[in-house]
């Protein structure tokens, strides 16, 4: 009990550390609906929170008005005069102009160059196309001056100046064909546009916008019961949940995690109360109590990432996973009550709650009953099939709601809800994956095991017929018990079918594969023919472990002769020593605890027993069935199994039934 609570508890915390820190105040609502709530009156002062709209209208506003910088760069003109100097140097040497004429045009050069360098040719930016447009200007003293794009030259506008300039007082002079091509090239833009202070002062102002607009105070009627939440209405719910948050300190914070707690105890409490009430079997045995668990803690962490991702991709996760995998391994009634489980601590995660756990609820159930029996491949696929259109009705039936008409406002609802049903495939892949992980066997398993054209099986047909003819008939009669007294049938025959699986390493030692004349045994002690008999359990261990087959199975082969002796060879040994050991001729167990194992070992006595009746009547099929169960008791080997007496009479009156089916024997009527 120790190990289960101690499950229950990490379960209980892991899903604790899922569930969303952010403090509200607990109110769920729905724009264009009454207030469902009591008269909310404010519980202290809080500004008001602009909505979204009116953040955005602030935000284009400064983005309208916002400041544009320049910075005057002197190096340009620094760099321009040199450039010309060099340039005209170079040309005029070529030209064999004099030394004294070269510094004439150079000067000449410069005056031009610094006159018009001196109001500035402005940078080529988008607001160049508005001139009127205002700018601040840093200046090399670092002072800002204000002024106006039309202020200064742009790059056309300066070439424009300077063949102004060149035309009125060199037109006839060859000193224009000098200068007009080297200062036109050193015409640079020292104005120049400076994004990132741009940026930076537009982030200020846009970082400085008010996000509130009122005040409500204390005592103040914020809605009233029944009244419509308008969009005006939702604002001062938001303010007041945002203030709530702030106002939160560490006591609020450990508050809540300890209402977390409680809640996530509660929902796994449900499902441990219906486990220990109705489903003992799965209770008691931790490997299935740590399963269950573990896939609702998987599935909520899932959820948890989604959600960050987006609250609407929460569609789009196969929710219905977790009672598809469950019902595959504990049945339809456990899954659903783990089912919920889930959802009550979902609905703490995804937005709009309980519009969300009434469609995956009503999904989940969908799965579950698609599954119950699950034989066929296209059981699941119908099974996808019918779970989206669940999804599909129920959100309809809240659009309806909502808006009194059939308008979906996220047309991207119909493919999340395909991709979730969709993704409910991969329960193949995770079914085989966790039976590895947990040593528990699925239905699906059991019937690929209990497939007569399995390799393993195959070779018993072939090495040992006889053997596999009785365990044939073992598992029709341990199955049908099974059926009327509530165990696992399909386990039950699963491990029928392999509980003698050991006869393969040396078939003809036992009797039902002898067809000759010759028996082995002759020629072998009592001992050593009883070791022989014995070791077919110890050897079937060996060749299931070598062919993989699950824990349960094997439990089968070892438990089925329980700590039971080969009586034949016991009397032999008796008969002949007055006084001997019963131990070598004792099989070692361990005996049965499982009502599949106690049916296993009760339909091999009683097939074993009555293959060797020479006048198999009514009555004495009745009586040899009766002696060799109450052996059973009597040598209690079904001390473990947790069969009651009316379980035993039971599968007696139906092994009864059943092998006078196969004998043939008609029943006695009364005359008269």
């Amino acid at each position: 009990m120790t190990v289960k609570v101690g499950l229950f508890v990490l379960a209980a915390a892991l899903i604790v550390l899922m569930l969303p820190r952010d403090t509200n105040y607990g109110y769920e609502y729905q724009v264009g609906k009454p207030w469902m709530h009591d008269d909310l009156i404010a519980p202290m002062n809080f500004a008001i929170l602009k909505s979204e709209t009116m953040l955005q209208i602030d935000r284009d506003i400064v983005k309208n008005e916002q400041d544009f910088y320049f910075y005057h760069d002197t190096a340009v003109v620094s760099k321009g005069k040199q450039s010309i100097e060099n340039v005209l140097t170079e040309v005029l040497s070529a030209a064999k102009m004099s030394e004294a004429m070269e510094k004439r045009y150079i000067k000449y050069a410069w005056e031009i160059y610094e006159n018009i360098m001196e109001k500035g040719v402005i940078e080529e930016t988008s607001l160049s196309e508005n001139p009127e447009q205002n700018i601040f200007v840093s200046m090399p003293d670092n002072h800002a001056h204000n002024a106006y794009i039309k202020d200064f030259y742009t790059k056309e506008q300066a070439f424009e100046a300077l063949n102004m300039t060149l035309a009125l007082n060199y037109n006839e002079d060859s000193r224009y064909h000098y200068l007009e091509p080297v200062i036109k090239a050193a015409l640079l833009p020292n104005i120049v546009y400076n994004k990132e202070l741009t940026e930076k002062m537009l982030q200020q102002q846009l970082d400085n916008i008010s996000l509130t607009n009122g005040v409500v105070q204390s005592g103040e009627l914020i809605i009233g019961k029944g009244a419509i939440v308008t969009e005006e209405k939702e604002r001062l719910l938001n303010s007041l949940q945002t203030n709530y948050v702030q106002e939160s300190n560490f006591y609020n914070y450990l508050m809540k995690i300890l209402g977390q707690t409680i809640t996530a105890i509660l929902s796994l409490l449900i499902l441990a109360l219906y486990l220990y009430l109705f489903k003992k079997e799965i209770f008691w045995n931790n490997r299935n109590i740590a399963l269950a668990l573990f896939v609702v803690a998987l599935m909520l962490l899932a959820i948890t990432i989604v959600v960050r991702f987006g609250n609407e991709y929460i569609y789009a996760f196969p929710i219905c996973l977790a009672p598809l995998l469950l019902t595959t391994f504990f049945g339809a009634r456990t899954a659903l009550f783990a089912h919920i489980a889930l959802l009550l601590n979902v609905g703490f995660i995804v937005a709009n709650g309980f519009e969300f756990m009434f469609i995956q609820t009503l999904a989940g159930i969908i799965t579950i009953f698609s599954i119950i029996k699950l034989q066929k491949r296209a059981q699941v696929l119908k099974m996808m099939v019918l779970v989206f259109f669940t999804y599909i009705v129920a959100t309809a039936g809240f659009t309806l709601i909502k808006t009194g008409d059939l308008h979906f406002p996220n047309t991207n609802m119909f493919v999340y809800f395909a991709v979730s049903s969709g993704l409910l495939i991969i329960s193949y892949p995770l079914t085989y994956v966790f039976e590895r992980m947990f040593g528990i066997v699925t239905n699906v398993t059991l019937m690929e095991l209990s497939d007569t054209n399995n390799k393993l099986l195959r070779e018993l047909s072939t090495k040992a017929p006889g053997t596999f003819q009785h365990s044939n008939q073992v598992a029709n009669l341990a199955e049908e018990a099974a059926y009327a007294i509530e165990a696992n049938p399909m386990l039950t025959r699963a491990g029928a079918w392999y509980h003698d699986i050991g006869k393969i390493e040396n078939p003809l030692f036992f009797i039902e594969n002898q067809t000759g004349v010759t028996n082995p045994h002759t020629g072998l002690s009592n001992r050593e023919s009883a070791k022989i008999i014995i070791d077919h359990a110890a050897k079937g261990v060996e060749i299931a472990r070598k062919y993989h087959l699950p824990q349960q199975i094997v439990d089968f082969i070892r438990k089925h002769h329980g700590t039971r002796q080969t009586s034949f060879f016991y009397r032999m040994e008796k008969n002949e020593n007055q006084i001997i050991d019963p131990a070598p001729f004792t099989y070692p167990g361990p005996i049965p605890d499982s009502k599949e194992m106690a049916l296993v070992m009760m339909a091999d006595s009683v097939e074993a027993a009555t293959r060797s009746l020479k006048n198999p009547t009514e009555e004495n099929i009745l009586q040899m069935v009766s002696n060799i169960i109450n052996e059973l008791i009597a040598e209690h080997q079904l001390d473990n199994a947790n069969i009651t007496m009316r379980d035993i009479g039971t599968v007696k009156k139906l092994f009864t039934k059943r092998l006078m089916n196969i004998y043939h024997v008609r029943i006695a009527y009364p005359e008269g």
